[in-house]
């Protein structure tokens, strides 16, 4: 008797488990970056569109390119800004993305950044 207990509350539990899981899944959103149409999206929701050559474009291309690494101003210098003396929280604004996307995708520590596009 005491078995068949401790089995019911083992499916119970692994139950609670998955279906905690699946939640998770659902409000976990992603965000890409479509080169070939220059747009960002999340969840396949249209957020930005840029314009190819633009410094958001290749600030877009390169924190994509360079997902969950740190990466400093000094970094984005040669590639992005072409020697422009810009603040790494005004380049990021720049981009036009939501706040709420901002917040949540950049971790940003006095001159470098990670971005995550799971957010």
């Amino acid at each position: 008797m005491v078995t068949i207990v401790v089995i019911i509350v083992c499916i119970i539990n692994i139950m609670s488990f998955i279906i905690l899981l699946s939640l998770f899944n659902k409000n976990q959103k992603k965000i890409t970056f479509d080169r070939d149409k220059k747009i960002v999206l999340c969840n396949d929701i249209k957020l930005i569109s840029l314009r190819e050559g633009s410094t958001n474009f290749r600030f877009i291309d390169y924190i994509f390119n360079n997902k969950n690494k740190e990466i400093s101003i000094s970094d984005l210098e040669g590639v992005v800004l072409f020697g422009n003396d810009i603040n790494l929280i005004k380049v990021i604004s720049n981009t036009n993305l939501p706040k709420e996307i901002i917040r949540k995708a950049f971790s940003i520590k006095g001159n470098t950044f990670i971005f995550n596009d799971n957010i």
